[in-house]
């Protein structure tokens, strides 16, 4: 997010193949919009993970709010990262820039994903060898 705030202050900026245009008033309040849009949606979401985290809380000892929101807030901060890159207020340099950028986009949202899989697994006692 900061990243796109200081790409919009700059006219031209570009580092490691990514470049940050400004692409003008109207898709620049476009998006400052879908951005609010999906803060309010996390925050809300935040709310239900709360009363979920209640009844996980009584079951196991455990609170399992933390790495749920940080699983569910990727993936919300990253469908804001790629719609900068539809309004066009990212654009990669070349193909090859943006399949790394997708890649790894994708490989840590994997990553964090499986383990809070299994810490969930791990804590309602489905992995235990008895």
């Amino acid at each position: 997010m900061a990243l796109i705030a200081l790409g919009l202050c700059l006219q031209y900026w570009n580092t490691f193949g990514i470049t940050f245009l400004y692409t003008g008033l109207g898709p620049t309040i476009g998006f400052l919009i879908f951005t609010i849009f999906s803060l309010g949606i996390l925050y809300l979401t935040y709310i239900a993970l709360k009363v979920l985290d209640r009844g996980y809380k009584k079951n196991t000892g455990k609170s399992i709010l933390g790495p749920l929101f940080l699983i569910i807030s990727m993936s919300g901060i990253w469908t804001v990262l790629r719609q900068a890159v539809s309004s066009n207020i990212i654009v990669f340099s070349n193909d090859k820039t943006e399949l790394v950028f997708n890649v790894i986009l994708s490989g840590t949202y994997i990553l964090f994903a499986s383990a809070v899989l299994y810490k969930v697994l791990k804590d309602i006692k489905v992995l235990d060898n008895k």
